[in-house]
């Protein structure tokens, strides 16, 4: 093209090498993209094994350090039976628990009256036990004076307590929908601390 300076015509060549339709040299369409196949979940890493190992086995990995029983019965006062228990975190969640606590006490097999509760310094009811630490649970039974004198009377008699359907849930963080359960004890009055 005489007289088109030279930046132009390379613009026009490029512009029809645009336009120009895609394909190979033979003229054909393009191939469409291939199509994705549904894959296979991805290989679980060692540590979701590891997560899923721990959570399978929280009730060896949550351990009962030390446990002991108060009977709070004095003149003049509510009395009531603390089960005072230390646990020791060795999971990789952290342990948490809103103060729900499930089933009922029984004394020679009847059961106690009232609902045993947590104990905590904070209100609302929270128990945090994280990774690698020692929490204190405290689960308290008020019990009437009339049931707590009988207790006391049969001391030497090896009268059950029973707190072995009593639970205490713990969420395990980060994974909430998963729990760990606290169990309360079997014991006699004579096995516990007057206080």
């Amino acid at each position: 093209m005489p007289g088109v300076p030279p930046p132009i015509v390379a613009y026009v060549v490029f512009a029809v090498f645009l336009m120009k339709p895609r394909g190979d040299a033979q003229g054909k369409p393009p191939e469409a993209p291939p199509k994705l196949e549904p894959t296979e979940p991805p290989e679980k890493t060692w540590a979701d094994r590891l997560v899923e190992d721990d959570a399978k086995k929280i009730q060896e990995r949550v351990r009962q350090i030390s446990q002991r029983i108060e009977f709070r019965f004095a003149p003049g006062s509510d009395p009531y039976i603390d089960i005072i228990t230390a646990l020791c975190n060795a999971s990789l969640f952290d342990l948490v628990s809103f103060g729900e606590i499930t089933g009922h006490g029984l004394y020679a097999g009847t059961q106690l009256a009232g609902e045993p509760r947590m104990v905590v310094s904070v209100e609302p009811a929270l128990l945090n036990i994280k990774h690698g630490d020692v929490g204190t649970l405290i689960v308290r039974q008020f019990l009437s004076t009339e049931v707590a004198d009988t207790m006391w009377a049969n001391r030497n008699r090896n009268v059950v307590i029973d707190f072995q359907s009593v639970a205490v849930p713990f969420k395990m963080l980060p994974f909430p929908a998963q729990r760990y359960r606290w169990w309360g004890p079997r014991f006699t009055i004579e096995e516990a601390t007057r206080v």
